[in-house]
């Protein structure tokens, strides 16, 4: 009953942490992260206007911003190597011209789903460090 209270608090709490007024990341790119949608950020990559790595800078200091400085904490691990996946995918786009339907678009992975190459505790500090071998289904 409190975990599904919990979790249900986040999902509130979700929305709020990335919206509001923009940063300078976003001043810096030109693009508007709140409320936009898979479709416009494609939009505005095949128009030049942005690269993943940017989107994922634009992420980054939103999470920066809005949830570790305020002791949120909601995103409890980053992945390492994001900005070097994103610029991997900036490449393959500058390559082919073409967009996957999920190109370089980043996710939040909740912390109870198992991801080989990342910490997955379920937000017990027991688990803390521990990586599963494989990804969940």
């Amino acid at each position: 009953m409190l975990r599904t209270s919990i979790n249900q608090l986040l999902l509130c709490l979700l929305p709020i942490l990335f919206m509001s007024c923009n940063n300078l990341s976003e001043q810096k790119s030109k693009f508007n992260v709140v409320e936009t949608s898979i479709a416009d950020i494609h939009k505005a990559m095949q128009a030049g206007k942005l690269t993943s790595r940017e989107l994922v800078e634009i992420y980054l200091n939103r999470i920066e911003t809005y949830d570790q400085t305020s002791k949120l904490n909601s995103i409890v691990i980053i992945n390492p190597n994001a900005l070097k996946r994103a610029e991997e995918l900036d490449r393959e786009f500058k390559r082919t011209n073409k967009l996957r339907p999920l190109h370089g678009i980043p996710i939040i992975v909740k912390d109870n789903y198992d991801t080989y190459d990342l910490q997955t505790a379920g937000g017990s500090l027991a688990m803390k460090g521990s990586l599963p071998p494989d990804d969940s289904y």
